[in-house]
């Protein structure tokens, strides 16, 4: 079964469908929409519509629509979203260990080992150093509170088996070389005096919700108590839990307003221009990407034949959004007494979220008319759809368990 390519993934396209997915639209105030396809000098004939030709709306007030409620934090939730991030965080507990020992030896010719070569390593050192060429201090050179496995090969030859045998508190003077080819061209084989005083030999724990501690969390999150942490975790599970509803709630009021109206088609060369001009902006990203779009299909496993497929079904549904929601906006009006304020709100947040220089600069690059029509049908109409719906929330379904329907 070939991959599913989630489109909305470019920038490019985010934007398209935080502001609509529609074409540069002239007039929006008009019965009839304007739409010129195409950007620039690709810019096509105006594409000139009623949308009420080929929308006939069903019941769109008061519809009712049924969720999952997948919404509430529970604590077990806070408990695992907490467990996965400090995983990626261990303690490092210091032993009681005073010399600092390398790895094991290499076993013999014919001799087993139950250990892999990967775990062959020797003690973990905390160490501070500083590292002079030439006498001075270099970027990169230097750390605090450092941990380093002895036989990790981390660092250049010489510096980790110039620690072995040496004690904690001792510090340590290792003249050593960088490799000819080595990464940084400008320590590249040139002598360096690295200057390591030993703190410590110390063990990595893995780090759990159970463990955590004050010293932890401000150490490695920023936060002065556990308490904080956690309070954190939880209000951003519970930012991203009101977040879905609300992308749910619109999905699912929107499709049910789709099902009850009656789409008898697009104007003619609508549907083609858009998926043409959707597909050209793979294009164009796989070019600053330094690939062809034949690259990007063969990563997830797909023909181009496929992809055109995909983007015509994409630009249908959108389309179908479109569609439902200009003729809902135009049958209340909504686009006759526009809130200005609420609009520049809504601008101000585009160009914040998705890094515009300006206002101008995006109006510039889509256009008044454009912007409006988006703010008109993809805020006001669609939150007036959202707000007059009936959402009723059913127990998540268990582990196995099927549903009827």
């Amino acid at each position: 079964m070939k991959r599913k390519i989630v489109i909305a993934l470019m920038a490019a396209a985010a934007v398209a469908m935080l502001v609509g997915g529609c074409g540069k639209a002239s007039n929006s105030t008009s019965s009839d929409t304007s739409v010129t396809e195409g950007v620039g000098s690709d810019a096509e004939a105006e594409i000139v519509y009623d949308v009420m030709d080929y929308v006939k709306l069903g019941d769109y007030e008061g519809i009712e629509v049924t969720l999952e409620n997948t919404y509430d934090v529970t604590d077990e939730d806070v408990k695992e979203a907490v467990n996965s991030e400090v995983s990626a965080y261990p303690m490092y507990v210091k032993t009681k260990k005073k010399v600092v020992e390398g790895p094991k030896e290499t076993k013999t010719e014919g001799e087993t080992s139950d250990a892999s070569e990967e775990e062959n390593v020797g003690d973990m050192v905390d160490i501070d150093y500083v590292g002079r060429i030439d006498g001075e201090e270099f970027d990169g050179g230097s750390a605090e509170g450092y941990h380093l496995t002895i036989g990790s090969n981390q660092f250049i030859d010489g510096f980790e088996d110039g620690l072995i045998g040496h004690k904690v508190g001792e510090e340590v003077v290792l003249n050593l070389t960088f490799p000819e080819d080595y990464s940084t061209e400008d320590v590249a084989g040139k002598d360096v005096e690295f200057t390591v005083k030993i703190n410590g030999i110390v063990e990595e724990k893995e780090m759990t919700y159970d463990d955590l501690t004050d010293d932890y969390v401000k150490e490695n999150f920023g936060y002065d108590t556990v308490k904080e942490y956690v309070k954190s975790k939880r209000e951003s599970l519970e930012e991203t839990a009101k977040t879905n509803k609300e992308n749910d709630t619109k999905t699912a009021v929107i499709n049910a307003v789709i099902e009850n109206s009656e789409i008898s088609g697009f104007p003619e060369g609508l549907l083609e221009k858009r998926s043409k001009d959707y597909k050209q902006d793979y294009v164009d990203m796989c070019e600053q990407y330094g690939m062809t779009l034949e690259d990007y299909l063969t990563n997830y496993n797909m023909t181009e034949e496929e992809f055109d497929e995909q983007i015509n079904e994409y630009i249908t549904n959108a389309l179908n959004q479109e569609f439902v929601l200009e003729a809902v906006c135009e049958t209340e009006g909504f686009d006759k007494d526009i809130d200005e304020d609420a609009y520049n709100e809504y601008v101000t947040n585009i160009v914040s979220n998705y890094g515009y220089e300006s206002e101008d600069a995006l109006v510039e690059e889509y256009g008044e008319d454009y912007i409006k029509n988006a703010y008109l049908w993809y805020d006001v109409t669609m939150n007036y759809l959202v707000d007059n719906a009936k959402v009723i929330l059913t127990e998540p379904k268990t582990e196995g368990e099927t549903s009827d329907k």
